[in-house]
């Protein structure tokens, strides 16, 4: 099973990179076939909100850049797993524009109710696990919360239920930080 791990560190955002990179070891190691992409790397540029990724070219979007391909590796995976500075309780502004341009064509421009409420029907019909792995200076509750609650509003688009999440810290140890690693890809589960 294809875990896509979104590595959105900017630069001089190394540690979280590396951070990204234990997760994938750890995934790899629980029989996931790990995909990790640094997003810093990429150009892709902010969703135009034409919507013809559903009318005009379905499960495409009109914008000729990386984000057609970020589609395309969301649609093949079993798991995706965002890895982010969190800003002001939200994701990092690389895994943000990544994440408005790869989900409106995963999804269909029709409605279909999803635990209780009104979300899109999947393009490809398939569920995909979500988790993040967030970093912050320190700990921060309320910006932790807030991340959280964000993360289980996006995974409804995916229909999934009760995505993990773990925080890192600037102070962290090393080991404190690979065992934070090592218990998101636990949550996550192995590969089926």
């Amino acid at each position: 099973m294809k875990a896509l791990i979104l590595d959105g560190a900017a630069r001089g955002e190394d540690s979280l990179s590396r951070c990204a990179t234990w997760l994938a070891l750890e995934m790899e190691n629980r029989g996931w076939d790990p995909v990790q992409v640094r997003l810093r790397d990429l150009k892709v540029g902010p969703c135009n909100g034409c919507f013809h990724c559903w009318t005009r070219t379905p499960g495409l979007c009109d914008q000729d850049d990386d984000g057609r391909e970020l589609t395309r590796q969301l649609a093949q995976a079993d798991a995706l797993v965002l890895v982010t500075p969190v800003r002001y309780g939200g994701y990092g502004s690389l895994v943000k524009r990544s994440l408005e341009r790869a989900v409106l064509p995963f999804l269909l421009p029709f409605f279909t109710e999803v635990h209780g409420e009104v979300h899109h029907p999947l393009r490809y019909g398939r569920k995909v696990r979500l988790g993040a792995l967030g970093c912050l200076p320190k700990a921060d509750p309320e910006s932790e919360s807030l991340f959280q609650k964000i993360l289980q509003r996006n995974a409804l688009n995916f229909h999934a239920t009760n995505p993990p999440s773990a925080f890192l810290y600037g102070d962290q140890s090393q080991a404190e930080a690979q065992g934070r690693v090592a218990a998101l890809a636990g949550a996550l589960g192995g590969a089926e």
